[in-house]
């Protein structure tokens, strides 16, 4: 038999490996250790540029400001040239003169004012007329003013009273009558002339209209006429103040 030898290591040689063991637990935190030292600043390149930001939104609108002061008068400017001389305007209405005949007097009712200063004054004032007038008109207190404006009718008035002579004329739509003479062949006078106004035709007998519009100063009964009123029955005239005047 064979014998065989094998060496086995002492204990003091030998390791043994089990198996890995278990993470042993965290230990107590430690101390907080003193705060280090502020390094150098870095010199860092500049950066580039960031993008354009988009437009905010319009502000509210602002209140309006107070009104500013009035400011000083500026300097007078000079005169502009003097304009040219415009066209010749038409021809203008040739002017009226005041010289006017006329006869005005005071009839009181009941009154006769024959061989008075009314009669006196009504023939004077016949006698000095012309024949270069353009108006007539026979006016009075108690009626408006009527006129005639025609100078043919006009003159032919008057030229008639100045020579006691017969008239009856039309003119603005009335009568205009002078009676001196009336009856066969003009022998009868009447009143040194009888001025009528809306006489129906000339020397009309019927010549008491009411009311009327007649002057004869010369009545020896006290019929004067009158302006708008009655004319004859001396108790129902009316006292009034009765004119006639001739404009040139």
């Amino acid at each position: 038999m064979t014998v065989v030898h094998c060496d086995i290591p002492s204990s003091a040689n030998l390791k043994m490996e089990g198996p890995p063991g278990l993470p042993g637990s965290t230990g107590p935190t430690g101390p907080t250790g003193p705060t280090g030292l502020t390094g150098p600043t870095g010199q860092g390149s500049a950066g580039l540029p960031g993008p354009s930001g988009s437009p905010g939104t319009s502000g509210p609108a602002g209140s309006v400001g107070p009104n500013g002061s009035r400011g000083s008068t500026g300097p007078r400017g000079s005169t502009g040239p003097r304009g040219s001389t415009g066209p010749s305007g038409p021809p203008g209405t040739p002017a009226r003169t005041l010289y006017y005949p006329y006869y005005e007097e005071l009839f009181v009712r009941g009154q006769s004012y024959h061989n008075t200063h009314h009669c006196a004054n009504w023939m004077q004032f016949k006698a000095g007329l012309s024949s270069s007038y353009w108006r007539v008109s026979v006016y009075g207190s108690e009626t408006d003013a009527i006129t005639c404006e025609d100078a043919t009718v006009v003159n032919a008035l008057a030229t008639a009273m100045k020579n006691n002579q017969n008239y009856f004329g039309r003119c603005g739509g009335r009568s205009w009558s002078l009676c001196v003479a009336s009856g066969t062949r003009y022998v009868l006078l009447r009143y040194e002339g009888e001025l009528w106004i809306d006489a129906p035709y000339q020397c009309d007998p019927s010549n008491c209209p009411n009311p009327g519009y007649i002057i004869r100063p010369c009545n020896a009964g006290g019929y004067w006429g009158g302006l708008g009123t009655y004319t004859c029955t001396g108790n129902r005239q009316i006292s009034q103040t009765m004119g006639i005047k001739f404009e040139s």
